[in-house]
């Protein structure tokens, strides 16, 4: 008997959390690569034409698609030092009738990451964890700023193979590099 009214309070309660992200928050990638440009103001190719997007997945406890919930709530962090400028890795749009949507968009911060990405969903965790995609950014020390602490730290990568300052993935921090340096100096969060 208290097994069956246990099963009966439960499944009343199920309506209350339809809506509700309860960890069931899926993410996967679409595309190739594997280490993305970020800059603080975002003034870069988007994900999508650097050839990757992310998938983003809602279902609330029951489990159902999370359809129309906020873009603003969903964002992308680099694990590690990345730092993102506020509002600079949301969603594209709401979720869609299947509790899905996409970043895809520039994504706005400063420093890199090599341990990959996490989405958050109202300050939950994505289940699947982070993602293999890694950031690179012309903000190396991750203030948010491009400046004179930036081109000094590039000087000391210069000619060698140092992950945060090729910017390219070419293997080798040379001029290139040292163009895209210069084309975001002075760039800041908007």
């Amino acid at each position: 008997m208290k097994f069956a009214l246990t099963i009966i309070l439960l499944c009343a309660a199920l309506p209350a959390f339809a809506g509700i992200p309860c960890e069931m928050i899926t993410t996967w990638l679409e595309g190739e690569t594997a280490v993305a440009l970020i800059t603080p103001a975002g003034t870069v190719a988007s994900l999508a034409e650097q050839g990757t997007v992310i998938h983003v997945e809602l279902m609330d406890c029951t489990p159902a698609p999370i359809p129309n919930f906020p873009f603003q709530d969903i964002w992308v962090s680099g694990v590690g030092d990345v730092n993102i400028c506020p509002g600079g890795s949301m969603a594209d749009a709401n979720t869609d009738e299947f509790g899905r949507t996409t970043i895809r968009g520039p994504i706005f911060g400063g420093n890199h990451s090599e341990s990959g990405v996490m989405v958050w969903v109202s300050g939950i965790p994505s289940d699947t964890g982070p993602l293999a995609l890694d950031f690179v950014s012309p903000d190396l020390n991750g203030d948010l700023v491009v400046n004179l602490n930036d081109f000094s730290a590039f000087g000391v990568d210069f000619g060698s193979a140092a992950f945060r300052s090729d910017f390219n993935h070419d293997g080798t921090v040379n001029l290139n590099d040292f163009s895209t340096f210069g084309q975001h100096f002075g760039e800041t969060c908007p």
